[in-house]
């Protein structure tokens, strides 16, 4: 079982955000053979591996895909109905000025459906990253939003890097 902290123990709430970030259903997908389908089971398996912390890195949130700066840090996700939603830190004050006024809006996942773990020996889908833009694939997703953290989910626990004991490598 990794080890976890909890909304309540992050320090700062006001760089704190949350959003939906995928949603059930079937897309045609230019890069994927048959199309990217969403299943409750694959939510719940992305949730889990960010979870337990497999990837062994912080994932990074970016705008429009362009990984070379990052602009925050995902702090944890949730399966929540048919969605799933991301808590994330926006560190760069730019980014952060442009999402409290409107200017972007909206968040698309990085995924890696069949990444390969070294240590478990296993293929497993995970979440590589999370992009603001404005134009994301999927479409009708919950914009962004500043977490209050007095309305906050309490049981959403985000993993704790470098204190997991699953042999996941944090």
């Amino acid at each position: 079982m990794p080890k976890v902290v909890f909304l309540s123990d992050i320090g700062r709430s006001d760089d704190l955000y949350r959003a939906e970030v995928l949603r059930v259903g079937h897309w045609d997908y230019p890069d994927l053979s048959g199309g990217l389908s969403i299943t409750p089971e694959l939510l719940s398996e992305l949730a889990a591996n960010f979870q337990a912390g497999f990837k062994g890195w912080e994932v990074p949130l970016n705008r429009e895909h362009d990984d070379e700066r990052p602009v925050g840090w995902v702090k944890g996700l949730e399966v929540e109905g048919d969605g799933l939603y991301a808590l994330f830190e926006i560190t760069d004050s730019e980014t952060r000025g442009l999402v409290d006024d409107g200017s972007l809006k909206y968040c698309s996942s990085e995924l890696d459906l069949a990444w390969f773990d070294p240590e478990a020996k296993r293929e497993m889908p995970v979440f590589e990253g999370l992009a603001l833009t404005n134009r994301p694939y999927i479409k009708r997703l919950a914009p962004v939003a500043p977490v209050n953290r007095d309305d906050a989910n309490p049981s959403l626990a985000l993993p704790r890097l470098g204190e997991g004991d699953s042999g996941a490598g944090i």
